[in-house]
């Protein structure tokens, strides 16, 4: 908390939904990895996707995490 986090490595290696499903854990306050987590606001940038691409994979992760 308090820190900023980045996540490097190769193209295709699944970062930006690694990320994306982080971020909304941590947005709702819903434990992931087996841990609690405290919820908060979360500022997520990607630099690689376009709205349409960034959208289309967040309400595929919500939709897996069960919400609206």
């Amino acid at each position: 908390m308090g820190y900023t986090t980045v996540i490097y490595g190769d193209g295709g290696q699944g970062k930006s939904l690694l990320a994306l499903r982080l971020a909304m854990a941590v947005a709702t306050g819903e434990p992931i990895f087996w841990r609690g987590i405290q919820q908060t606001g979360v500022l997520y940038l990607d630099w690689e996707l376009d709205k349409d691409d960034f959208l289309r994979r967040a309400y595929a992760i919500a939709r897996g995490m069960g919400l609206q």
